[in-house]
């Protein structure tokens, strides 16, 4: 599975034509072709599928369970809203591909748990979307704290937010996904003042 002499690329299917795939990750896996294949993209609408797949030249597919049952695929990356997570990433993980899952990867730690005990027992990888980790201002950061440009790191305070969603977009309402999707953001400033120490409460507004 993934990358073999035979196949050197790892051949990649979107599950969910959603706009983080449109606009920022699939132009991302274009711009390494010598690491990656996009094969195909799914959707549960045939024509937004179609629309996807004609604008980054790969094969549309309607249905996710028709994604996974592909062979020619390795790994999926999927945007779905975090309520269809455990789902999905379950019958990705039993079809043995890879799964790269957008934040949260699932709406609870029990879920979670699952998930990767399977992921284990398939001998397949899976990864929770967290970009910004990766971005450059992080290493910034960590240099002038390390330096001691801004003084000792005691308090951290930010404020992260979605603009109201369409009637039709599920971000799965029932669960704690919808505090640790933006909550997210601020757990993970720890990292980067090496201070696990500090105390973030978790609080929804």
């Amino acid at each position: 599975m993934g990358q073999t002499m035979e196949h050197p690329r790892i051949r990649v299917g979107i599950m969910g034509v959603a706009k983080i795939a449109r606009r920022s990750v699939v132009p991302a896996l274009l711009q390494l072709p010598d690491r990656f294949e996009l094969v195909a993209a799914a959707s549960r609408d045939e024509a937004k599928a179609r629309q996807f797949a004609e604008e980054f030249a790969c094969e549309a597919v309607t249905g996710y369970a028709a994604l996974l049952a592909r062979e020619d695929i390795d790994a999926i990356y999927m945007p779905l809203p975090t309520g269809l997570h455990a789902e999905w990433v379950g019958r990705a993980i039993a079809a043995g591909k890879h799964v790269y899952v957008e934040k949260s990867f699932a709406s609870d730690a029990g879920q979670t748990a699952t998930l990767l005990d399977a992921a284990c027992a398939r001998s397949v990888a899976v990864m929770e979307g967290y970009m910004f980790l990766y971005h450059r201002q992080q290493a910034v950061v960590q240099d002038w704290l390390q330096q001691g440009l801004i003084g000792e790191l005691r308090h951290f305070h930010g404020s992260f937010g979605f603009p109201p969603l369409p009637a039709d977009v599920g971000r799965g309402a029932e669960s704690v996904a919808e505090v640790s999707d933006p909550g997210g953001h601020h757990r993970d400033p720890r990292r980067v003042g090496r201070r696990e120490d500090l105390r973030i409460p978790d609080r929804a507004a």
